[in-house]
């Protein structure tokens, strides 16, 4: 009996600072009322030292001292989620000291501005979460600190750019998740990211509206990117072509979503190592998706609506070859498309650039013969002329009538009479 009373006490002192974990190794200290965090708070300093996991989610957390968790060696996982005033220090000061943490999550908290300081002291860490934060702006060295970083989520924010190097110097980085940020969108012809080591990118519902050659140029090691419910338009003819270099050679695809917006056609020669998927753009990608023989080994499965009726175009799209040369790099072939009428006519067949192998330049095909007939404007006019006649012709019999009164006296006797009858006309009648 004596010898349980020891841990009887240890127990009751883990309920009274939250709820430990089995095996000891997590505390969920959540919805304690707790505004300030430091090496004093009582249920910080009541945590045993074998601590891992600590998750202090739906507090009033403002402010968090650096040195708060540092007696706990072996921490390897905080979460802070769903405190909504607590931010990171707007001096750019290192926001906590923990070097043996590997796990940083803070959803839904304040958080506004991540500065080149502000994970600093958290050399080890893995994987940081700062999903639906008020982020508006990443200063270009704020991961620098961090070389082990594999995952980064910045969902659901309000950043308008992020600065290209923001990852450049990451190893092992695997993932950004960017969705959501409604006005990200990448500045001009400059890269988005670079990267060397990067294998996914989120940008689900940014504010992306072309893919421009030099977009995603450098990020060589990607694997998958995912661009859909965006606003995208264009995207380039060689956009991906860096990155399906490498593709090809290790045997897997770039798998790059672009369901949801608004393209109208793509490239009808896609490289090797490339994977589209197109699902739920326009009707006239659909209708040219279908007019490619191959598309099968590029487009993913349901990309195309089989339902969708396409109206057979009155002109027929030819490919020409647009060569341009450089003074640094060998000449370069980029497939463009062009929309020529094309003369059906079988007399004038010789005369079509698509049946006339002779031809080097389209031959400019006779327009149709103006059709001839009775105009609106000409109808109006007609009528008007009506009107305008039978307005005058009223006038002038008007005109002789009161003539032929004024100078008819029956008329007048005729008139005078009726007006003043007397009992000669009574009796006449």
């Amino acid at each position: 009996m004596m010898r349980s009373f020891p841990l009887v006490v240890v127990l009751i002192g883990c309920v009274s600072c939250g709820e430990l974990s089995d095996d000891g190794s997590g505390l969920n200290l959540c919805r304690q009322n707790l505004t300030d965090i430091s090496p004093s708070t009582e249920l910080i300093r009541k945590a045993p030292s074998t601590v891992e996991h600590i998750t202090l989610c739906e507090n009033n957390i403002t402010t968090v001292n650096p040195s708060s968790f540092q007696k706990l060696d072996g921490l390897e996982k905080l979460i802070l989620d769903n405190n909504e005033y607590l931010n990171f220090p707007s001096n750019g000061s290192q926001f906590i000291y923990q070097g043996s943490l590997t796990d940083f999550l803070c959803f839904r908290c304040g958080v506004d501005k991540i500065y080149n300081k502000s994970l600093a002291g958290m050399p080890r860490l893995e994987q940081i979460n700062l999903t639906e934060n008020k982020i508006t702006h990443i200063e270009g060295g704020a991961f620098q600190g961090n070389g082990n970083l594999k995952v980064i989520e910045l969902r659901r924010n309000l950043l308008q750019r992020v600065p290209r190097e923001m990852v450049e110097t990451l190893e092992h980085i695997l993932k950004v998740d960017l969705s959501f940020n409604n006005e990200l969108a990448p500045e001009g012809d400059q890269p988005f990211l670079i990267s060397d080591a990067l294998e996914e990118l989120w940008c689900i519902q940014c504010g992306f509206e072309t893919v421009d050659k030099r977009t995603f140029s450098v990020l060589v090691n990607l694997k998958v990117l995912y661009l859909e419910n965006n606003k995208i338009t264009q995207v380039h003819a060689r956009a991906f072509d860096q990155i399906t270099l490498r593709r090809s050679d290790s045997g897997t695809n770039l798998l790059v979503s672009l369901e949801n917006n608004n393209l109208k056609r793509i490239v009808s020669e896609v490289k090797a190592g490339l994977q589209l998927c197109l699902h739920n753009n326009t009707i006239e990608l659909e209708c040219f998706l279908r007019d490619i023989p191959d598309k099968d080994s590029f487009v993913c499965r349901n990309s195309t609506h089989p339902e969708v009726e396409c109206i057979p175009p009155t002109t027929t799209t030819l490919a020409t070859t647009l060569t341009t040369e450089s003074s640094r790099t060998p000449t370069i072939s980029a497939t463009i498309f062009s929309t020529i009428p094309i003369n059906t006519d079988p007399r004038q067949a010789a005369n079509n650039p698509a049946t006339s192998p002779a031809s080097t330049t389209p031959t400019p095909v006779k327009p149709p013969e103006e059709v001839y007939g009775i105009s609106d404007a000409y109808i109006s006019g007609y009528l008007t002329l009506l009107y305008v006649a039978q307005i005058i012709g009223l006038a002038m019999l008007s005109v002789v009538w009161f003539r032929l009164k004024k100078s008819d006296s029956e008329v007048d006797r005729y008139a005078e009479t009726i007006v003043n009858p007397n009992p000669n006309y009574r009796a006449i009648q």
